[in-house]
């Protein structure tokens, strides 16, 4: 029998407390282990863990003491490490677009998992080669129809309720299906399949 894959966690989160609960709660699943964690942004800066984690949960509080940097590039995260955000309060969907879950303080122990494993299996299938088919699926055609409107990668995020990430991720994908590098020479492949009308290219 092949053994179940454990994905390793870190975690950022001030309050002790939730820190040893979050261990627990993981600990009693088994898909996942918690090998790092820190107080805040500025401790977790100072002492990395060694082996970058499969997922980094970070309570978003800490992140607004930093301005409006992006999340990402405040953890100096690598590529291959989704960050979540573990969420206390509510926050307007233009700051969480940049997360690549978001795992609620209440939610359920089978509720944080099923969030967790999902956000990496869409991971994991954006990462995989392009295979024989190389039509775009149907959210790679929406986030095409709204980088050729002119939309920045943030704006995309926001419309479609994804990470920034994602959309740089579907927009590389977008870029190895049809071989075009361009926004030009995207907005003529949208506009010869017929993914955007003319009078959408309009500006005022």
């Amino acid at each position: 029998m092949t053994p179940r894959k454990k994905y390793r966690l870190a975690l950022i989160e001030p309050s002790e407390i939730v820190r040893t609960g979050v261990k627990a709660l993981l600990a009693a699943e088994g898909s996942f282990e918690l090998t790092a964690t820190a107080a805040d942004i500025r401790q977790w800066s100072a002492f990395p863990p060694a082996l970058p984690p499969d997922v980094l949960l970070v309570n978003p509080s800490l992140a607004d003491r930093h301005g409006r940097t992006h999340i990402r590039t405040l953890l100096s995260a690598e590529a291959s490490t989704l960050v979540g955000a573990l969420l206390y309060t509510y926050l307007p969907q233009e700051e969480l677009a940049q997360y690549d879950c978001v795992v609620e303080i209440d939610d359920p122990k089978e509720t944080v998992v099923k969030k967790l494993l999902h956000a990496l299996q869409n991971r994991e299938r954006e990462n995989e080669p392009a295979r024989e088919n190389p039509e775009l699926s149907e959210r790679e055609k929406e986030i095409l129809a709204s980088l050729v409107k002119g939309h920045t990668h943030k704006e995309i995020a926001a419309i479609h309720h994804l990470s920034v990430h994602t959309v740089i991720s579907h927009r590389k994908n977008i870029s190895r299906k049809t071989g075009i590098k361009t926004v030009s020479g995207l907005t003529v492949y949208a506009l010869l399949n017929h993914l955007i009308r003319p009078e959408d290219l309009e500006t005022e």
